[in-house]
């Protein structure tokens, strides 16, 4: 059963966080900070080992308990009425509170493995998880999600809830340099085969040009005479008159016929 104590600690100490309350073997005061002490942190809470956890089958040391005065009437500054034990459900101040790691508890100064739901008990911290309830550890039941849990799922999936379907992946930097290497590469290949069908098509706009010259017919030259090479209408009457002549020579011109008597 808790009762009221006076301490010779504030919280903070007014040494700043170089000191701490200390729980020793004779009193609770403000200390400087050691290795390897119990450090009082929260008068809500039991004190804490400060200092290198023993591990499994090493060797314990539990925390002092000690019968400390009630306390008085009036107190100082420098003092503090605390409740004695501390209150404390998860980290009860009992004889099995050591140095010993989350895994094992101190039995016989030594530390054992914790003892899994079931088994018997007379301290909680004898219990893997759970508390020790009715001589036995017990399995803490699990708490009912609060708003806020419930509300993380729907902002990291885009308020889908738990739909598996619907998260959104998570792009990193090499993610990032896939991608625009990949661009890349997808523009230069549509580059060049545009460059090549370009080169292919004129091509073969070459060559039906230089088919299509090939098969068009020579033309022979034109017989048409020019227009100042044609024979003047005194002309054509002229060589008309020597053709006839040609032709008809005159007869020799023939006298009258000679006188007979």
């Amino acid at each position: 059963m808790p009762i009221p104590i006076l301490v010779d600690c504030t919280w903070p100490c007014p040494g700043g966080n170089d000191h701490a309350c200390v729980l020793n073997e004779t009193a609770l005061s403000c200390q400087p900070k050691q290795n390897s002490q119990w450090i009082w942190s929260d008068p809500q809470l039991s004190p804490q080992y400060d200092g290198e956890p023993a591990r499994l089958h090493q060797p314990c040391i539990t925390i002092p308990l000690h019968h400390l005065p009630r306390a008085k009437l009036t107190n100082t500054t420098a003092t503090t009425t605390v409740n004695w034990p501390p209150n404390d459900p998860a980290h009860p101040m009992d004889r099995y509170l050591s140095d010993c790691n989350e895994s094992t508890f101190c039995e016989e100064g030594s530390c054992v493995p914790k003892r899994s739901s079931g088994s018997p008990c007379v301290s909680t911290h004898q219990c893997q998880d759970g508390l020790c309830h009715e001589e036995a550890c017990q399995s803490l039941p699990t708490p009912p999600p609060t708003q806020h849990q419930k509300k993380e799922p729907e902002n990291k999936n885009g308020g889908e809830g738990d739909n598996p379907w619907s998260t959104q992946p998570a792009f990193t930097t090499p993610h990032i340099v896939g991608v625009v290497v990949a661009v890349v590469v997808l523009l230069s290949a549509i580059a060049i085969f545009f460059y090549c069908y370009r080169r292919r098509k004129q091509r073969v706009t070459t060559d039906q040009k230089s088919q299509t010259e090939e098969d068009l017919p020579i033309e022979a030259p034109s017989l048409i005479l020019p227009m100042s090479h044609l024979p003047t209408p005194s002309v054509q009457q002229q060589q008309l008159q020597f053709q006839l002549q040609r032709h008809h020579p005159p007869s020799s011109p023939s006298g009258p016929p000679p006188y007979s008597p």
